[in-house]
């Protein structure tokens, strides 16, 4: 969404049990849904776990996908939680996009712009997993996001996401409309 600014830092909070869950996520389950990497080529270097992916475009893919054999486990609990965290500083919207993101080591997000319906979303990210080396690049400028720090981006802005680190990067992203 269009921002007056390239970010806004909603909150901090302790994702030290969301993070602890992590390692425990079977391989398979990254795997599992690639329509995402295929879709956009510029995530094809990413992994995801999707718990809610609706159509808020003209995308090819499912109306909407919900991994239910995820939800019910203590890692959907602890997303459901962080996410109702989130909802409450976008009322009156709801998820159009639910995701874990796994950007590994010594990889990269290509430089890009989102474009059409992306456009109207709240894009809104929670590292759970990241490392010093780890920036994320909007309109030229480098920052850090620190684990447990959400925030909103410009996504309409030139973004792309370097991973010099020896850890991968995994955030829960959340795409809202009104």
């Amino acid at each position: 969404m269009k921002l007056n600014f390239p970010y806004i830092i909603l909150f901090n909070t302790n994702v030290s049990y969301l993070e602890s869950l992590i390692p425990k996520i079977n391989d398979k389950i990254w795997y599992k849904n690639t329509f995402r990497q295929e879709l956009y080529n510029v995530h094809n270097n990413t992994l995801s776990i999707v718990f809610k992916w609706s159509s808020n475009s003209n995308e090819l893919i499912d109306k909407s996908i919900i991994d239910y054999n995820i939800i019910n486990t203590p890692l959907g609990k602890e997303i459901s939680k962080q996410v109702e965290k989130i909802q409450k500083y976008y009322p009156n919207t709801f998820i159009s996009k639910a995701m874990l993101a796994y950007l590994p080591p010594k990889s990269e997000i290509l430089n890009h712009k989102d474009a059409e319906n992306l456009e109207k979303v709240h894009r809104i990210h929670l590292p759970i997993i990241t490392n010093s080396k780890c920036v994320f690049n909007i309109d030229g400028t480098d920052y850090f996001f620190k684990t447990g720090e959400c925030f909103e981006f410009d996504n309409t802005r030139s973004h792309f996401v370097k991973n010099m680190g020896e850890t991968p990067r995994i955030h829960l992203i959340l795409d809202l409309i009104k």
